[in-house]
């Protein structure tokens, strides 16, 4: 069981600013309606993110590690004042407002899209103790050449047919654009985005905030849970006819030499080593609840406990929890085949609610690998089994 690294992540991604105050004695005066604030990551400190009421009164609020976003419910009008953690530094002030709900702190601004993506990029990493990675000539090229796609077809999403037709065949998926542009590895982890852009210069940067913060789509440019790559490539183009409207581009890979995790796992080939049990604190309030596998099909994940093998190209099992805690947690993930357990391993720092999926078997692009037989999905906390789910596959 390796951790996924097909697949191909989708983000819509709206460029906005919320209402930025310098000055530090700015109180709450709730003038609007209910809303929703993001208040997103993107330098090399962890911040803290601190509601301050009517009466200047400042309460103490979450901690936001480089590369995430904190969000909450608020009022227009309501003041949240952020504040570097260690030195409780103010960085700024932001006032709630309903027509502009986010604000970004710490982006790399540059003429060259590319490289606010990448100094950005660096940038968290470099906060979270993650080893740089490095902008690759030919993945951005893939990603460049899709990029145009979208914006002459003014139409987002990874399948280069379904934008612009049956001529696309041979740059169909990410892989295919990787591998045409002369990328030696495996190339294939794509991301893409779009919305209207107000500043050129932060365009590379916001748009790789934008999927960091998510919370389903950060794991590589995070490195969590097995997708650590060392090469991205980044592309960016204009809207054939929508004004300030862009479309961006993300492709991971690592070279050929690097190859690790490029999800080739293959169910019934090696017996798992069996290991001492995964040792936690759990979390007050922690509850797991669900596990299930599925399949992903035209860029959904289609769910179920029986599968047909000859249309079957990779079997993944997804499970959700929900942590209300700001305490890390660690669990276990097995998977067995026929009876026999094929992979072992932990997965490790989990936080907040959400749900981690992994690939059991298969290999993207590749109908019919998948064997045939009865398969397991067990989530265990502290050497128990809090969670499991069983599949067929025909």
């Amino acid at each position: 069981m390796k951790i996924n690294l097909k697949i191909v992540l989708v983000i819509m991604v709206f460029w906005a600013v919320a209402t930025v105050a310098p000055a530090q004695n700015v109180c709450s005066k709730q003038t609007g309606d209910a809303m929703k604030i993001f208040i997103r990551n993107a330098s090399e400190k962890a911040f803290t993110v601190n509601y301050v009421d009517e009466n200047c009164k400042e309460s103490s609020g979450d901690t936001v590690e480089p590369g995430k976003a904190f969000s909450g419910d608020a009022t227009g009008g309501d003041a949240f004042r952020v504040r570097e953690t260690g030195t409780n530094n103010v960085i700024q002030t932001v006032v709630a407002n309903p027509s502009n709900t986010t604000t970004t702190i710490g982006i790399v601004k540059n003429s060259d899209p590319s490289q606010s993506f990448i100094q950005t990029l660096n940038q968290i990493r470099r906060g979270r103790n993650l080893p740089e990675i490095e902008l690759n000539d030919s993945l951005t090229k893939g990603c460049q050449w899709f990029a145009d796609l979208m914006a002459k077809f003014d139409k987002g999403g990874h399948d280069a047919v379904l934008i612009g037709g049956n001529s696309y065949k041979d740059m169909q998926n990410p892989w295919d654009r990787s591998k045409k542009m002369g990328y030696v590895g495996d190339g294939g982890t794509e991301a893409t985005g779009e919305g209207d852009v107000t500043d050129i210069m932060l365009l590379g940067g916001d748009s790789m905030i934008g999927w960091a913060s998510s919370s389903t789509h950060y794991r590589p440019f995070l490195a969590m849970d097995g997708q650590m790559f060392k090469q991205v490539g980044f592309g960016y183009a204009k809207s054939a006819k929508k004004p300030n409207y862009y479309y961006t581009c993300a492709v991971f890979g690592n070279p050929e030499e690097d190859n690790s995790g490029g999800g080739n796992n293959n169910a019934g080939n090696n017996q798992a080593n069996v290991k001492e049990p995964i040792k936690t604190n759990a979390p007050d309030g922690l509850k797991f609840t669900e596990a299930k596998f599925y399949q992903m099909q035209n860029g959904t994940e289609k769910y179920g406990t029986s599968f047909v093998r000859s249309s079957l190209e990779e079997l993944n099992a997804e499970f959700s929890f929900e942590n209300p805690s700001g305490q890390p947690f660690n669990v276990e993930l097995r998977t067995y085949f026929n009876g026999k357990m094929i992979d072992s391993q932990p997965m490790k720092d989990l936080k907040g609610t959400g749900s981690m999926s992994i690939l059991v078997a298969g290999k993207e692009g590749e109908a019919g690998r998948v064997q045939g037989g009865n398969y397991r999905f067990e989530v265990l906390l502290n050497g128990e089994v809090v969670l499991s789910a069983e599949a067929t596959v025909k």
